[in-house]
């Protein structure tokens, strides 16, 4: 029995080598290799893949700004003299200075090298914050590859933050460092170690130096120690070994948050309660923008509370937003359980509290951002640190899924078409995870490098009108790709080249030292304009085309969110210059009848846009700021971002916008508002040196668009506004926020001059501030009756509306050019009941 046992045993160890040595066994235990490591194995692709296209995205303005902050920051801490005055002292730099310190190592001298170099390590600090969300994974969820692999890769593949881990040295590396907070927290509090917590404090000091919001990091873990204690307390005591430990984690963690964000950042040392003016600029950003959000143009400091979440909600992957909702629920129904079976072992439960940590890291700033209304721009990229809760939680609601699908009552619901349903079902769902990681990077690639201008399915991105529902390419990048057209396209001649701000002299820092050089950005009298779409953010209206033909476009999602145009059409060719050519001739031939205007420019009028003609054009005539006012027939007309009502249109605009060149000549046709006006007012400012040019044209008014002001006139002399608040010169008449203004008979002396407004407001602190600074007491809101008025009949009429808050009193008059004082009054009203 004994041999017989013995061979019985022998042979199947012959038949275990036997497969061992199989190419089956081998591949096997291959794959279990390459799975256990299979994190590694995705971080090495991720990098392999970053470092094959780090070299298409182009260069932002703000990549500058910041190098300009660091070498700054850095030459001070080296104990030169320090330039920084502006708001951009109160970015930290930790972040900024190892990127200044590599780029001198490395002896990076040319623009080009320099900014490649950027992008990789910025791109580098990313992966490596993907790298500890995975670790951090792997904690979370009992040493679950596939949970790690899909955060890590869920992580990496949102699209817009993939192209933002390149040339985005602000908010790109914020969200790093946040990610690899959260891993250092996790692992403080498993760890339980004063060394562990003095490690994890001195990051989150470096991550409040990248963004001072970083703090919310650290109220989070004090917040976390505080519950230990008080737990501690309650079951132990207050002298016991568990409360102390508490402390003197509590103690390590600050103290070493509070000496690294203090000796990384300078500004710190000579005035500490800097770090809040830091947080004020965030909140406060002083560059004021406005932002096309749904198809409005809003400033940025009247954002909408849902501003950033409604971002979030049309840019992140739609398989990312359904699990981490999923997550959410379950955290909550899993923490809400906890707490009502027994309070005191729910606030132990680390796990617990941890997946509690992200729900509040996820939801308290974006209540922050509803009730507080910070000045934001550009989406959410300010924001984009919290993406790094949203891809655990997301991770969190997989796991769910998966347990749902390994259930027992999962089996039974799914055995009557699926064999072995315990299995299949979880892996269906793993399936449908990875099929929509690989949708999201298929679809990156397919708009590469612009994955800044990813849209999910919620933003109907395949609408034509898209870019003019939402900023695309806000950030300028997009700009290098035109930059570095033009130097293929025209290899041995000069280009003079302009931009939006001052995007074209930093994009031409991609270029080659050889074409670098030939490229004269921001120039008087540019041969191309390069557009990004975005001068809405400057002009505050939403234009959609361009006057200069363009020759070169960028699209995406079939809308041009880059467009390079022919400003010097001797620059294009007969077809594409052609439709210039014809609008010059109709205008010197009479085709376009009489100038409106004959000045520095002569003005014609088309159908629904002015004409400006320029014999002889010279530098000076194609820079500054371009005016054009649109006096409305119609006070309905008037634009609300113009209020108060019965104003003009302001239509300020560049030369390089809406101009060209054909030969010496200039030609500039700038759209009409689609309503009726009443009169233009069109010049020229030239920067530094005042007003180049100014006039005033005056337009016939029909019959039809005239009934507006009879029927008001009928309407102030039937008694329908009352009595007249004043009578003089005009009568003066309030109709609820405008006054009008009646003279019969009406001559040419009552038309002229400047008419006066000041409205006296209840509360002084409804006086504009630039008014309030000076010492005035009232809004000053002179006009023009040109602008404003029309004379009919032998009458005149003209309206002015007042300003939205309450008033105790107007003063009103109107002055002669000269300074003759031909009438002025001044009104008292009765205060409101509510008024103090």
């Amino acid at each position: 029995m004994g041999s017989g046992i013995a061979r019985g045993s022998a042979a199947p160890a012959r038949t275990d080598n036997a497969r061992a040595g199989s190419p089956r066994s081998r591949l096997s235990a291959a794959s279990r290799f390459a799975w256990r490591r299979s994190p590694l194995i995705a971080l090495v692709l991720l990098a392999l893949v970053g470092l094959a296209v780090f070299d298409d995205y182009g260069v932002t303005v703000d990549e500058w700004l910041q190098r300009h902050t660091g070498q700054a920051s850095l030459d001070y801490i080296l104990g030169r003299e320090y330039v920084l005055s502006d708001h951009n002292r109160f970015y930290g730099v930790a972040f900024e200075i190892p990127l200044i310190l590599a780029e001198r190592a490395l002896g990076l001298d040319e623009h080009r090298r320099i900014v490649l170099a950027r992008h990789l390590l910025t791109h580098a600090f990313f992966l490596s914050a993907a790298l500890a969300l995975a670790a951090l994974a792997l904690r979370m969820f009992g040493g679950s590859r596939w949970l790690a692999l899909f955060a890590m890769l869920t992580f990496a593949l949102h699209p817009r933050i993939y192209a933002h881990s390149f040339f985005n040295s602000k908010d790109a590396p914020f969200l790093s460092a946040f990610a690899i907070s959260l891993y250092l927290i996790h692992r403080a509090f498993g760890r339980n170690r004063i060394w562990a917590f003095a490690l994890c404090g001195a990051w989150v000091g470096l991550t409040a130096n990248i963004r001072a919001l970083g703090a919310i990091l650290f109220l989070a873990v004090a917040g976390m120690l505080a519950l230990d204690f008080a737990r501690a307390v309650w079951t132990d005591g207050f002298r016991s070994a568990a409360a102390k430990r508490v402390l003197g984690n509590l103690a390590a963690f600050s103290l070493s948050a509070a000496l690294a964000i203090y000796a990384t950042w300078h500004i710190l040392w000579s005035d500490p309660t800097a770090f809040f003016d830091g947080l004020r600029v965030l909140a406060d950003h002083p560059n004021p923008v406005v932002q096309l959000f749904r198809g409005e143009l809003i400033p940025n400091d009247d954002l909408p509370p849902h501003f950033a979440p409604f971002w979030m909600a049309i840019t992140t992957p739609p398989t990312t937003l359904a699990l981490a909702a999923l997550g959410i629920v379950a955290t909550g129904w899993t923490a809400g359980r906890a707490a009502i079976r027994n309070p005191i072992s729910a606030l132990g439960n680390s796990e617990t509290r941890f997946r509690l940590l992200l729900v509040a890291c996820l939801a308290l700033p974006l209540a922050g951002l509803a009730v507080l209304r910070p000045n934001a721009s550009d989406g959410w990229r300010q924001f984009y640190f919290l993406y790094a809760p949203l891809c655990l939680l997301a991770a969190c609601g997989l796991r769910v899924l998966i347990r749902a699908a390994a259930s027992r009552r999962a089996a039974r619901i799914f055995r009557r078409v699926i064999a072995d349903p315990k299995d299949s079902v979880p892996s269906a769902v793993c399936a449908l995870a990875s099929f929509g990681l690989a949708a999201t990077a298929l679809e990156m690639a397919s708009i590469h490098p612009h994955q800044i201008t990813y849209f999910n399915l919620f933003a109907d991105k395949s609408a034509p009108d898209l870019r003019n529902r939402y900023d695309m390419e806000y950030y300028g990048a997009s700009v290098s790709e035109g930059m570095a057209w033009l130097a293929a396209e025209y290899p041995d001649s000069p280009l003079r080249v302009r931009s939006q701000i001052t995007w074209a002299h930093y994009a031409r820092s991609l270029l080659p030292p050889e074409d670098y050089g030939r490229i004269i950005a921001e120039d008087d009298m540019p041969d191309f304009y390069i557009t990004n779409h975005r001068e809405h953010a400057l002009s505050g209206n939403l234009e959609t085309e361009l006057f200069a033909p363009a020759i070169y476009e960028r699209r995406v999602y079939g809308n041009v969110i880059m467009s390079v145009l022919a400003v010097n059409l001797d620059m294009a060719d007969a077809e594409t210059t052609a439709p210039y050519r014809r609008l010059q001739s109709a205008a010197e031939s009479g085709a376009l009848g009489e100038p409106i205007i004959r000045a520095d420019w002569d003005v014609y009028m088309d159908e629904n846009a002015l004409i400006y003609l320029r014999e002889q054009c010279v530098s000076e005539d194609a820079r500054g700021l371009f005016t054009l006012a649109a006096a409305p027939v119609n006070p309905a007309d008037s634009p609300e971002t113009n209020a108060p009502p019965g104003g003009a249109d302001s239509l300020a605009f560049h030369f390089a916008h809406y101009g060209v060149r054909l030969g010496d000549k200039c030609l500039i046709r700038r759209p009409l508002p689609d309503y009726p006006i009443r009169a233009i007012r069109a010049g020229q400012f030239v920067s530094g040196e005042g007003a180049a040019w100014e006039s005033l044209a005056v337009l016939p008014i029909d019959e039809a668009a005239l009934s507006v002001y009879r029927n008001a006139y009928r309407a102030a002399r039937n008694g329908e506004y009352g009595e007249p608040i004043a009578r003089s010169a005009f009568d003066v008449y309030l109709d609820g926020d405008t006054l009008i203004y009646l003279k019969e008979p009406c001559a040419e002396d009552d038309t002229r001059g400047r008419f006066l407004l000041s409205a006296f407001p209840e509360n002084a602190d409804d006086i504009p501030p630039a008014m309030r600074e000076r010492g005035l007491s009232h809004e000053s809101l002179n006009f023009d009756f040109a602008m404003r008025g029309a004379r009919f009949d032998g009458k005149c009429m003209a309206w002015r509306g007042l300003p939205s808050y309450r008033i105790r009193a107007v003063e009103t008059g109107q002055w002669i050019p000269g300074g003759a004082e031909l009438w002025r009054e001044r009104v008292d009203f009765v205060p409101s009941d509510d008024d103090g």
